[in-house]
């Protein structure tokens, strides 16, 4: 069945639900830091450091200890094109709410030598959306968790220089779930219906490594320079496929005593193993601090992320149902991010933050898809900060607001993607419900951290 083949290609993995540096990722990984829309590479002033830049640790005198939790929740909507508004609706995803923790701990071995440990989830989101909805063939569930276990070293060169290393174990479980359009597949007659439709599901779990490295230089009183790299890094997943096909394909008679149901459970197996690889990006960043008077710093980052790596999917299956090895190109680009903050001390014990940030999306127009809608999105930040005695109490909220963008391609419809892989969508099957039309998106970000010294 030839046509399963090119159907499977189409369901694929993870998209955008699994990226770093867009895709509703998480880099805001401490309070204080997403007060300032995470403009912190040039600073040295909390343990989140361990994430931003290793050299930030250096501050440390004793034993610090900081806790950390930051619920987002995202929303997406989707509006059909105005020729398609007597066929779909206009939908919101179902909301979530995400918990992305973080704790973090450095304390001084010598004089010169901080050791630090961190454990914090820099991606790990997801969306949900009805099993009927208009893009319900690119998904209905994706659902990403990732925890990094990063050991830390930062070293202090002279009164100037700092630098700083990190080794970070990643392990990451992954979910999704998609409707298959088994009806199209036995009869053009039977095609895009929710009576005949099969659900796939995918798990998975996997590990990677990767490094972080960085440099805080002090070159005069006022103004601190830093910057940082993180390695690029693959995750390995050990998974299982699953095709769950509707009771109503038995009703539809192939052969004696044989069924659609039999047809489609040979070609889609209940279920199988496999493997797959997701290639994460590297990312550079630049960053300076600037201390205006003695009560207020202003500081900006430029990020550049390497999302080229990131051309494809591949999918193993040891069934080699419907094949062994399933492709499913990417092609995205690299992009940057831009990031201001602000900091006002008003007393000995309270300070006030500001962050605004710009984040353009490396998700090429031929494989954007509903199943994270990403798109250019910018976000404002505040924060306080508040010292008391040994404790620092940290607090932040963030607006993040993604441009409308449309998609108009071939995602989620019976395609080998050659050429561009652009499709008009007044060449697709009116009513054949890929997802295409408007996207909007909003999240709100929440952040909370207890830092202590001892």
């Amino acid at each position: 069945m030839k046509k399963v083949e090119v159907l499977l290609l189409v369901l694929m993995l993870f998209s955008t639900s699994m990226v770093y540096a867009s895709g509703l990722a998480m880099p805001e990984q401490g309070a204080a830091a997403m007060g300032l829309s995470a403009a912190v590479t040039a600073r040295s002033e909390d343990l989140s450091a361990i994430f931003y830049n290793p050299a930030g640790i250096d501050y440390v005198e004793n034993f610090d200890l900081m806790f950390g939790l930051t619920p987002i929740i995202p929303s997406h909507e989707y509006h059909p094109f105005r020729e398609q508004e007597d066929i779909f609706s206009s939908i919101e995803s179902e909301s979530k709410t995400f918990l992305p923790p973080q704790i973090y701990a450095a304390w001084r071995a010598k004089d010169n030598m901080v050791i630090g440990l961190g454990v914090y989830a820099p991606f790990g989101l997801g969306t949900e959306w009805d099993e009927k909805w208009d893009g319900r063939y690119t998904s209905t569930l994706a659902d990403v968790q990732n925890i990094h276990i990063t050991p830390t070293i930062a070293y202090t060169v002279n009164e100037m220089v700092s630098i700083g290393l990190g080794v970070s174990y990643i392990t990451s479980k992954a979910t999704m779930e998609k409707m298959v359009d088994t009806g199209g597949l036995i009869s053009p007659a039977l095609a895009a219906n929710t009576v005949y439709d099969s659900k796939f599901a995918f798990d998975g779990d996997g590990s990677a490594f990767n490094f972080n490295i960085g440099t805080i230089i002090r070159p005069i009183g006022k103004l601190q320079l830093g910057v940082s790299y993180r390695s690029a890094f693959d995750i390995d997943y050990d998974v299982t496929a699953k095709f769950t096909h509707k009771d109503t394909l038995k009703t539809i008679t192939l052969a004696e005593n044989y069924t659609a149901y039999d047809e489609i459970s040979t070609e889609m197996p209940l279920s199988q193993d496999g493997t797959a690889t997701l290639n994460m990006p590297w990312m550079l960043n630049f960053g300076l601090k600037y201390d205006v008077s003695d009560v207020w710093d202003t500081s900006f980052d430029i990020d550049f992320v390497g999302w080229s790596v990131y051309e494809k999917l591949v999918l193993d299956l040891d069934k080699d149902k419907p094949k062994d090895k399933i492709t499913f190109p990417k092609d995205w680009e690299n992009s940057f991010i831009l990031r201001g903050g602000t900091t006002f001390k008003v007393n000995e014990s309270f300070v006030a933050r500001g962050g605004v940030m710009f984040d353009k999306n490396p998700v090429p127009d031929e494989t954007f898809d509903g199943q994270l809608p990403d798109s250019n999105r910018w976000a404002l930040s505040i924060g306080a900060g508040y010292k008391l005695g040994m404790m620092q109490l940290d607090a932040s909220y963030m607006l993040l607001k993604f441009f409308n963008r449309e998609k108009e391609n071939a995602v989620g419809i019976d395609t080998d993607y050659t050429g561009d892989g652009i499709v008009d969508r007044f060449d697709i099957p009116v009513g054949y419900p890929v997802g295409n039309g408007k996207y909007k998106g909003i999240a709100h970000l929440f952040s909370a951290s207890a830092s202590f010294k001892f």
